[in-house]
């Protein structure tokens, strides 16, 4: 691999050149709800707060903010330097109609649920109120928020992308950006073009634009990182043997991350709907031999939904492999013998290397398996109306807190778009997520949300695979990478061209 990071031609030296492998569906905070999605808006728009790369709550359009004796009600003083791409100044007022816009019931936002919290938003939501009772601009100009319960997730919440700022300054203000970036160009299936935004008030970015293509191909991807296309890559599993004896060295970086990767299971479906079954086709797969063979070890098998590395994660054990109790319990729930289980994916190699497996796993079950293709856009909309029996998915960290794998994924409110895709539902399990939500006591908090996420295990609403290892691979051309704890957090302002840096440095 020491052709890394060279080219027959050579590239701008203040674009930074990266690559996602699909289009965002929206550039619009109000209704993203992937990674790449996400992402964008995280580089295009700004929020109150954010995270740093230790995963600490830092300010960002807010300089500073206070929180009451009862936390319920928190006060951000919005940093008097802050402008939007036009150079119009972003104030209270920007907040909150960004607030309103996205419990708006009109503008069907399927992440309202980000912003539930402050007291008189479900009233506003349903149209029996017109304004947000806890949402107000005191007379020093700053943003009141009141919340209807304390909330120790309230401000990880706020540094999601979905609760970004837009400019009221503008007609449309999903066109004018209030982050580090300006939209210069998107062709739909191709590529964005972005420039560094010059009035954003944050820290100056290291490269003046970022160019993004959309590379569904997982080869694709690491031939132009090969070739010196790219300046960052993801690496593949089926890439990760070679990388890792590469002379890459130091600009290979490989950690846990905070994902979890399941094959959700539609609890509405008349035969998933036994927990019979859902335990036995936890039962029937072979995840560790899955891990081994298909992603070369680059896995941590899941216990639960929350990741190890989080407080609460990490606790109980996985699912055996004993295809013998699999089929017992396919038996006692009386599956019948012609039950076909449809297996949904979006195009992806590893998709279908793992997706292959399980089907290969259930038919020595003598479950017929059935896989199923669709791109990611029909696939999302798919499940959220609730179609497809069971489907390959992953859920990545919106904030850095076991919480966000448990009340978007399994309470019932956020059944669809807002996360909960398996359809599961617990009165009991609902009531305990509201408890963590309320919690504060860092020790406390972390038990309750073992115990949730272990007997939401119990109930087996998907098949439980693994938190993946991710691996990341840089260029020579860039200095100062390390990869962010929240994806949606990553914007690429505190990395710079190598020249550059150095000269800084010396």
């Amino acid at each position: 691999m020491s052709g890394c990071g060279s080219a027959s031609v050579s590239p701008d030296p203040g674009r930074l050149r990266l690559a996602w492998s699909s289009d965002p569906a929206t550039l619009d905070p109000a209704h993203a709800v992937d990674v790449v999605g996400g992402t964008a808006v995280a580089m295009l728009f700004e929020g109150l707060v954010t995270f740093d790369r230790e995963g600490r709550v830092v300010p960002a359009l807010a300089s500073a903010w206070e929180v009451s004796a009862d936390g319920r009600t928190y006060r951000f003083t919005i940093d008097e330097s802050a402008r939007d791409s036009d150079g119009s100044q972003l104030s209270a007022t920007d907040v909150v109609a960004s607030f309103h816009r996205l419990l708006d019931p009109t503008t069907a936002s399927p992440r309202a649920w980000v912003l539930e919290r402050i007291e008189g938003a479900e009233e506003f939501r349903q149209g029996r109120a017109d304004s947000i009772a806890g949402l107000a601009i005191d007379p020093q100009g700053a943003v009141s928020i009141r919340l209807a319960v304390p909330s120790a997730s309230f401000l990880g919440l706020l540094a999601m992308p979905n609760a970004a700022v837009l400019s009221t300054a503008a007609e449309d203000p999903t066109t004018v950006s209030t982050g580090p970036w300006v939209l210069v160009e998107h062709v739909r299936d191709s590529h964005l073009l972005l420039r560094a935004n010059p009035h954003w008030h944050g820290k100056t970015p290291g490269f003046r634009e970022v160019h993004v293509r959309f590379l569904p191909e997982e080869f694709t991807r690491v031939a132009e990182f090969e070739v010196g296309n790219l300046d960052v890559l993801e690496v593949p599993p089926s890439a990760s043997t070679r990388f890792r004896e590469s002379d890459l060295g130091e600009r290979l970086h490989r950690e846990v991350a905070l994902v979890t990767e399941y094959v959700g299971l539609n609890n509405d479906d008349a035969v998933l709907g036994d927990v019979r079954v859902r335990r036995a086709l936890n039962h029937a797969i072979d995840v560790d031999l899955i891990l081994k063979q298909v992603l070369g070890g680059r896995g941590v098998r899941s216990a639960g939904a929350v990741p190890p590395s989080l407080p609460g994660g990490g606790g109980g054990e996985p699912f055996t492999h004993d295809p013998k109790l699999a089929r017992r319990l396919l038996d006692e729930a009386g599956v019948p013998e012609d039950w076909t289980l449809t297996l949904w994916q979006r195009p992806s190699p590893l998709a279908s290397q793992v997706l292959e497996a399980i089907q290969a796993d259930l038919t020595r079950l003598g479950v017929d398996a059935e896989i199923r293709l669709r791109d990611w856009s029909a696939l999302k909309a798919a499940i959220d109306r609730g179609e497809p029996e069971a489907f390959f998915i992953n859920w990545y960290a919106d904030y850095p807190d076991a919480e966000n794998f448990l009340v978007p994924l399994f309470h019932s409110s956020n059944i669809g778009g807002g996360g909960n895709r398996a359809r599961f539902r617990d009165p009991t399990i609902d009531a305990e997520l509201a408890r963590l939500d309320q919690e504060t006591d860092p020790d406390r908090r972390a038990e309750l949300a073992r115990d949730i996420d272990r007997r939401v295990w119990d109930n087996a609403p998907w098949i439980y695979l693994w938190h993946p290892i991710l691996e990341v691979a840089v260029s020579e051309r860039i200095e100062g990478f390390r990869p962010h704890p929240v994806p949606s957090c990553e914007r690429w302002v505190d990395i710079a061209p190598r020249a550059v840096a150095a000269a800084g440095a010396s």
